[in-house]
């Protein structure tokens, strides 16, 4: 093993870092209650991002809005939600992660109250940029606390259950349709953030946080800034091949192989499913190297993307989406979990909260993209564009494999 000295730190190049055995601050039981509390915080982000897009025809009837008062909302929401996770590394620097959990938990259920009882637009504007202000923070501050806590399956959990948010909104939606209106849903959803507020009260997180930057010595200005930036652009591109074959997979299967209704929508499912599918399959088994799994996952991310370029028929282009599913699922958590080797435990909480703001752009960003190259190009540039975006995700990946790792706590606590 090969090491480098960097300003009194040490690092260790091409091979996965030696671990400090850090102080076992969660027994079990402590560690099942902050489980508890991160999966459900993590399946209501999904079901309020989900749930707009089901209600809005509702909603906009009743309010008598125009249609795309919606795009007004969204931007809204994620301008909130850029700010706060951007920033979530400086407040987590000066605040403990229980009263961060509960300030933005309680305020998210506030806001949803106030949109279910609102008269007009302005205070629904107003009402989705908190909304998007507590969900970057607390999705940051939680990915923050579960990288340190070195529990790349419990990541994956988290990961698993927004899936399983957005997948229950639809039903969520059409139940509050059945019983009254479309206010029972965002009252619905305020009174499950009151009770997840009430359970970060009496079930206070230890602060893993705080307690893994005790276990190592390190001192946060030498962390090199450029494993920041590399860390940046490729949660931008992990992110934005996994939405951009998802917000044009159902056009590019009507466009190019001239499916219509069901089929369309059987093709889409695969790939949700395969996508949810391998973060359960990396939640329930063996605690792997997330390192391992970056690699694992962007090799079957080029396949799946050059096989939907060379698809010769329907079948191998539904299977070949499944496949690209499968390979992004576990990506996004496996590149979360590895943040405190790059960058190092002090500045893994400000620089995880960047990531994920970068993330958000790459979404929009790179869905925007494909959709102008498929706009000149048509549907048959849907491979190009995704491989294209494969092959620079593998390259900033590679870029980041071989760059020096920090020393990191083994594990904060117990339990897998």
């Amino acid at each position: 093993m090969t090491t480098a000295e960097h300003g009194g730190e040490r690092h260790n190049v091409g091979t996965a870092p030696k671990t400090a055995e850090g102080p076992g601050i969660w027994d079990t039981k402590q560690a099942g209650r902050f489980r508890a509390g991160a999966t459900g915080a993590f399946l209501l982000l999904g079901l309020f991002d989900s749930m707009l897009g089901v209600v809005w025809p509702s909603m906009r009837s009743h309010l008598q809005l125009p249609i795309d008062a919606l795009g007004s909302l969204l931007l809204g929401a994620t301008v909130g939600f850029l700010i706060s996770s951007s920033a979530s590394g400086w407040l987590l620097q000066r605040s403990r992660l229980a009263p961060i959990l509960v300030a933005g938990t309680g305020a998210q259920a506030l806001a949803c109250a106030a949109i279910g009882a609102g008269f007009n637009f302005v205070s629904l504007v107003v009402c989705f940029v908190c909304l998007g202000l507590c969900s970057g923070l607390i999705q940051a501050a939680l990915s923050a606390a579960v990288s340190l806590w070195s529990r790349n399956r419990l990541m994956n959990a988290l990961h698993g259950s927004y899936g399983a948010g957005a997948a229950l909104a639809p039903l969520l939606v059409t139940a509050a349709l059945a019983l009254w209106s479309w206010r029972l849903a965002f009252f619905s959803l305020g009174v499950f953030q009151i009770l997840l507020a009430l359970w970060w009260v009496r079930n206070r997180p230890v602060e893993a946080i705080h307690a893994a930057r005790l276990a190592v010595s390190q001192r946060p200005r030498l962390a090199k800034k450029r494993f920041i930036g590399l860390g940046l652009l490729t949660f931008f591109f992990a992110s934005g091949v996994e939405m951009a074959a998802a917000s044009w997979m159902a056009s590019y299967l009507e466009g190019r192989w001239l499916l219509r209704g069901t089929a369309v929508g059987l093709g889409v499912f695969c790939y949700w499913v395969a996508l949810a599918g391998s973060r359960l399959t990396a939640a329930l088994g063996r605690d792997l190297d997330p390192a391992r799994v970056v690699l694992a996952s962007v090799v079957l991310v080029i396949a799946g993307s050059a096989a939907v370029w060379a698809a010769p028929n329907v079948g191998f282009a539904i299977g070949s989406l499944a496949l690209l599913g499968f390979g992004t699922g576990p990506l996004l958590p496996a590149l979360t979990s590895l943040t405190p080797r790059r960058v190092g435990v002090n500045r893994a909480t400000g620089a995880i909260g960047w990531q994920i703001g970068a993330g958000s752009l790459g979404a929009s960003g790179c869905s925007a993209c494909a959709g102008f190259v498929l706009q000149h190009g048509g549907f048959s540039a849907t491979g190009p564009v995704l491989t294209g975006f494969a092959l620079v995700l593998a390259a900033l990946v590679a870029v980041m494999h071989r760059a020096p790792s920090f020393e990191v706590p083994a594990s904060i606590g117990g339990g897998s």
